[in-house]
Order: structure tokens, then C-alpha cells, then sequence
């Protein structure tokens, strides 16, 4: 025979107060989600500055010129999932890799230290910057922490 103890919540309006907060604010993921797209963001920028992927390798060459690519990191969520991301045509070639060809004419003129080159086409190395290092998911787990903190503090 088991052995088990029933208690009547409905009495204690603090905790049913921070239940119903909690039920709430979980049922609009959206606002979660946002809040980790926001953290992942802050992660992803301080990756411009140790100029590592995710995996804690060193970049191949530095994706630092304008600040562009640093600064200008988009985030968007719903009640499913947060995403980080750049809409700069040349965010992918840096994330990915790939070969970048003549278009117009017959060869890629750019300039590198100073010197002018011309090349049919070009190689250009993956330089993740998007991604979730162990470090970043820490912070995600904080700011889920505080989400949950803020819902004991309304």
C-alpha cells in the first residue's frame, strides 16, 4: 500500500499568482524565443571580436571591414523558434565558403594590402560566425533563468 499526501492549493493566491504568470508567459513563446534570439545575437557579435567560429576555431581571414556583418545581425522569433541571421549579399560566402566568379566581365578586380588583383574567380574559406558554442549556450540557459525569474517577480 502507498503512502501519499493531498494539499489543497487554491488557497495560496501567491503561488497560484506566480502559476498562472508562468502558465501565461510560456504559452507566449514568442516572447522567450525573442528573448534567446536577442542573447544569441550578443554571443554571435562578441564572436567578431575573438574572430573564432563556434567550434572555437580561429577564422581564416578576418570578416571585420565596415562592422557590416557584426553589426547588423538580425533576429526574428515566433512561438516555435528564434533565429539570428544577416540579409548582406555576401553574409553566406563568409558562413559558408564558396567560389566567387566573374559575372560582367571576364575577371574579379579587388584590392588586398594595398596591391590590385584580377582573378577569374576566387575561393573564399568558411569563416562561421553563426552557430551555438558551448559559451553561448550558457547565456541561452541564463536567459531562460531570468525568463523564468520574471515570471516569480509579476
Amino acid at each position: 500500500m502507498g503512502v501519499s499526501v493531498r494539499i489543497d492549493l487554491s488557497g495560496l493566491s501567491k503561488l497560484n499568482k506566480v502559476a498562472e504568470n508562468l502558465d501565461r508567459k510560456l504559452k507566449d513563446r514568442r516572447a522567450l524565443n525573442l528573448a534567446l534570439a536577442t542573447t544569441l545575437r550578443e554571443c554571435t557579435r562578441k564572436r567578431f571580436e575573438t574572430k573564432k567560429t563556434p567550434e572555437g576555431k580561429e577564422w581564416t581571414s578576418p570578416l571585420v571591414k565596415s562592422g557590416d556583418l557584426r553589426n547588423k545581425l538580425l533576429i526574428d522569433a515566433d512561438d516555435r523558434i528564434a533565429k539570428v541571421g544577416s540579409n548582406l549579399v555576401y553574409a553566406a560566402i563568409h558562413q559558408f565558403g564558396g567560389i566567387i566568379r566573374a559575372k560582367k566581365g571576364k575577371v574579379l578586380r579587388f584590392t588586398i594590402g594595398g596591391e590590385t588583383f584580377f582573378r577569374p574567380k576566387v575561393t573564399i574559406k568558411a569563416n562561421p560566425y553563426l552557430g551555438i558554442s558551448e559559451k553561448d549556450e550558457e547565456a541561452l540557459a541564463d536567459t531562460v533563468k531570468v525568463f523564468a525569474e520574471a515570471c516569480l517577480d509579476d
